[in-house]
């Protein structure tokens, strides 16, 4: 998830995509179906965190971008690939339901 990325300098937005980070692998490994310890309503609780994460991290984006700690340009950046992520996530998530109900079949 680091490589490519453009460092920002300021700490407490790079915290807050750190945490969205590791939210996100949180959510990729809970929805996992064919693990173990498989659950949907933690697979479900996970996403609904990372999304909050997500919107509290495009608002401090925004807020960084609009006050000048961030360039436009590194923002857009930041915005599209959360996003993506973001939609990763849901898909996933989305997923792991829909072969469920196939394998229930």
């Amino acid at each position: 998830l680091e490589e490519n990325l453009p460092l920002i300098e300021e700490p407490e937005l790079n915290d807050a995509i750190n945490d969205f980070k590791k939210r996100l692998i949180g959510v990729l490994e809970a929805t996992n179906p064919q693990a173990e310890n498989y659950s949907a309503t933690v697979a479900e609780q996970k996403l609904q965190e990372l999304q909050d994460v997500y919107h509290r991290l495009k608002n401090h984006l925004l807020r960084a971008g609009t006050q000048g700690q961030i360039a436009v340009r590194l923002l857009v950046t930041y915005l599209d690939i959360m996003s993506h992520f973001r939609r990763i996530a849901e898909q996933s998530e989305k997923a792991a339901h829909y072969w469920l109900s196939l394998r229930r079949k």
